[in-house]
């Protein structure tokens, strides 16, 4: 199966868990309406905050991963589609830190190619 898999930063929820828990009819199409909007609506307000993403291909599907954001990873069969459910996930798990009061560390992880000779 793909698609993202980012549990809530404290309660490890998942999405769908987190939409049960708030009355909601948990469906995969009503939290990324959710998502979608929560992120116009953050982006009309500041500028949205980068965060390093690593992408690994596997012999079946692609993976990525948030270093910054510990257990915020998704899954999907090419790049364009983890790209698309990292992003997600990203928005997601943050907004999980802001409704828990959390704190929203900067991200600190910088992604370089380097040269090296074999």
């Amino acid at each position: 199966m793909f698609g993202e898999v980012c549990l809530h930063p404290a309660t490890n929820a998942s999405p769908i868990e987190r939409a049960e828990e708030r009355g909601l009819t948990a469906s995969r199409s009503v939290i990324r309406q959710q998502d979608e909007l929560s992120i116009r609506t953050r982006s009309q307000k500041e500028e949205p905050t980068k965060y390093a993403v690593i992408i690994e291909a596997g012999e079946w599907n692609n993976s990525a991963y948030v270093s910054d954001l510990p257990d915020c990873i998704a899954t999907g069969k090419t790049v364009e589609e983890v790209k698309r459910l990292i992003r997600e996930g990203i928005a997601f798990h943050l907004e999980g830190l802001r409704e828990d009061g959390l704190p929203i560390m900067e991200p600190t992880t910088l992604a370089e190619y380097v040269e090296a000779e074999a």
